[in-house]
């Protein structure tokens, strides 16, 4: 081929080339949603809590033991005082229940946890107000109220961001009679419509030593130590306007030494739990 025909070939490649990217569209901007928490101040929101643990494990082991409990909560919105950004949000667990394969159980009273949370629903101060009467089961009620507390608080990220976006950020969940426990949360905008938003997380931390019921003896106390907590998947459903969550549910896994004067066991729990507003036949219990 002649060398000028070879030029030729060249130079109309690249005027194709420059003419199609001049005509091509550019891509259209991802849109931005800024995610602010402001629920409605004197508003109440009622939910049923239930937690199912699926399994116990021994050394990663099934063992068959499985147990579940429930509480109707109540969440009350109240503005800061002195005025500011944030919201006050009161948690109130009543009904408190569990159950094994044999047997049942309810507590009296009420678990109370006042939060103070900022405009991404970070918890910025917190105040137990009232715990269940101490007993063996008391740990129970923590538990609940732990997970309940992390279910109810959306996952907000700082600034706007677009469908699918990640943030990352650390909560502490104070348990009523133990400490805190601290969780790091990869969060990421799931969905969004002009009604609803729908967030998934998933997390991992630490627990604080705890006394609960040792699963192979009934009736024994036993201490939870090293206790390491996986969130595999939160997913939170909240009302797009006002970011306060409409349902919420998980699954997880705790895996700990439970210690006993006699031994030590590394021992596991594989748990589920759904947060949902109350049937017409829980509310009426």
């Amino acid at each position: 081929m002649p060398k000028w025909s070879v030029v030729a070939l060249i130079c109309s490649m690249l005027l194709v080339v420059v003419v199609f990217a001049q005509e091509a569209p550019e891509p259209a901007a991802e849109e931005l949603y800024e995610l602010i928490y402001a629920p409605e101040f004197g508003a109440i929101a009622t939910y049923q809590m239930k937690a199912d643990v699926l399994d116990v494990t021994l050394q990663d082991s099934p063992m068959g033991i499985t147990a579940e409990g429930s509480a109707k909560v109540n969440v009350r919105f109240a503005p800061l005082v002195p005025a500011g950004p944030g919201t006050k949000v009161t948690v109130t667990l009543t009904h408190i229940k569990g159950s094994t394969p044999s047997e049942q159980y309810s507590l009296t009273g009420s678990q109370v946890v006042t939060l103070t949370v900022d405009e991404q629903a970070r918890v910025v101060a917190h105040e137990i107000g009232q715990r269940v009467a101490p007993s063996e089961l008391s740990a129970g009620a923590d538990a609940l109220t732990a997970l309940t507390v992390l279910s109810v608080l959306p996952l907000l990220p700082p600034e706007p961001v677009a469908i699918g976006a990640q943030w990352e950020w650390q909560m502490v969940v104070h348990l009523p009679g133990a400490g805190a426990a601290t969780l790091n949360i990869t969060s990421r905008l799931a969905s969004w419509s002009p009604e609803q938003i729908v967030i998934e997380s998933s997390s991992q931390g630490t627990l604080p030593q705890i006394q609960a019921l040792n699963p192979l003896v009934p009736g024994q106390q036993m201490t939870m130590a090293n206790a390491q907590v996986i969130v595999s998947k939160l997913k939170q459903t909240c009302d797009a306007r006002s970011l306060a969550v409409l349902t919420a549910e998980g699954a997880g896994s705790v895996k700990f030494d439970g210690v006993t004067p006699d031994y030590t066991l590394p021992l596991g729990v594989q748990m589920k739990f759904k947060l949902t507003p109350p049937t017409s036949a829980e509310q009426a219990q």
